[in-house]
């Protein structure tokens, strides 16, 4: 039996004017008419979400037809084309701070498929501050959940795969947690993990360095694969390359494939920052930190997800910067904060020389905005070399809409297994 407590509240604070309110009174600036407006353009969402439904978007993967034009399209432009424009701040929140992309960079397609109605219903209530009762949290964590999934499963934990060879079946070889080379033969490879060009190909980074790909895409994308290229070199150290030998029609295909680089702090603080953050709050700070000229990496958002800890959360996107660089802003985000608050005893630590848990996620594998055809390309590509992917690329990068994308593709694709 799973116990659940109770996660924080949303406020927002603001860094030009020191003060703290709720979301919704951030983007009304307490305005009786911008009130009803907002209000007005929330049913409107939900409506029009409501009835994307029914015309297939919360159906398993992105290959119905009702994604050709959502693909075409950022959700920025999006809402502003149904005047819904009012919306991106709230918007704003659980995808650019949560990770997922700007608005008006990210396909409509997975911020619909996201953001379904009672998502959407949910968050319209948090910036009401009217919701008490989600986000919920696992008492003993979700690695226990994890772990009970795993008893009834193969799970080889410390293993280093070493080549995957897909010229007749699969063969995998691999060195096991003792230190013993192995391999083992196999009828079909499924991929799980983030389907992106130095994830699985055996080369990594250097997988994507642009005068590799140049014979597979016209000049018009050498500044996008050399951008992507020198992202990737970045945070290379937290890249961990499966060995796949990829084909040029693999190649070509998840060559295409993008990632949200993020990152997550953890960081013990001293009480005396009780009096500024309160107990059980979450800190969401997005539009002022870009208009006071802030790093990409300060956090969006700061959360404090027990009462009865001391450990701070700290989320950051992290694109095209250092670790170094994240940490940094962490710290700087503390020094706003105490001076917002009128606190001078509240000591900012060093974040790099303290005791803190610092990760750095390869986050939303996606695709751009106009790459239409990618989904149906990936799936003629499935059973291509006996091998077959799932997981965040093909059903948007959520525990729900994985698990569903999972289950179609099990059954629809290995019905002898299921039956």
């Amino acid at each position: 039996k799973l116990i659940f407590y109770t996660g924080p509240g949303r406020v927002m604070w603001d860094l030009k004017n020191g003060r703290v309110c709720s979301v919704f009174a951030y983007m009304t600036n307490w305005e009786p008419l911008k009130f009803l407006e907002v209000s007005w353009a929330c049913v409107n969402y939900l409506v029009t979400r409501i009835w994307l439904r029914q015309c297939g978007v919360d159906e398993p993967g992105f290959t119905h037809s009702v994604f050709d034009d959502l693909f075409n399209v950022s959700f920025g432009a999006w809402l502003d084309r149904r005047r819904l424009s009012i919306l991106r701040k709230a918007f704003h929140i659980p995808i650019t701070v949560m990770g997922y992309g700007e608005l008006d960079d990210i396909p409509a397609a997975y911020a619909l498929k996201y953001m379904g109605p009672w998502t959407a219903l949910t968050l319209f209530l948090i910036g009401l501050d009217m919701s008490s009762t989600y986000p919920t949290r696992i008492v003993s964590g979700f690695q226990s959940i994890f772990s009970r999934m795993s008893e009834s499963l193969n799970v080889r934990l410390g293993v280093e795969i070493t080549k995957i060879d897909r010229s007749n079946g699969v063969l995998i070889k691999y060195v096991d947690s003792k230190g013993q080379s192995m391999e083992e033969s196999f009828n079909y490879l499924v991929v799980a993990v983030n389907t992106t060009l130095e994830t699985l190909s055996k080369d990594g980074v250097e997988a994507r360095n642009p005068e590799a790909l140049r014979g597979l895409f016209g000049p018009e994308y050498m500044e996008e694969l050399r951008q992507e290229y020198a992202n990737a070199k970045i945070r290379e150290d937290w890249v961990h390359p499966i060995g796949l030998d990829l084909d040029p029609i693999e190649t070509a295909l998840f060559a295409q494939v993008r990632m949200e680089d993020y990152s997550m702090t953890m960081l013990p603080l001293g009480s005396s920052w009780k009096q500024i953050y309160g107990y059980n709050r979450q800190l969401v700070d997005s539009f002022n930190a870009e208009a006071a000229g802030k790093s990409i990496a300060y956090p969006g958002c700061i959360a404090k997800v027990f009462s009865d800890t001391i450990l701070y959360q700290f989320y950051c996107r992290s694109i095209g910067v250092s670790d170094a660089t994240v940490k940094s802003q962490v710290e700087q985000s503390l020094t706003d904060l105490a001076a917002i608050s009128n606190t001078r005893n509240a000591e900012v630590p060093n974040v790099a020389a303290s005791n803190h848990k610092y990760d750095r996620l390869l986050y939303h594998p996606h695709v751009p905005v106009g790459r239409v055809d990618f989904y149906k390309e990936l799936d003629n590509l499935q059973g291509h070399r006996n091998t077959f992917y799932v997981g965040g690329l093909l059903a948007f990068h959520l525990v729900e809409p994985i698990l569903r994308h999972s289950k179609h593709f099990a059954e629809n694709l290995f019905p002898n297994l299921t039956s």
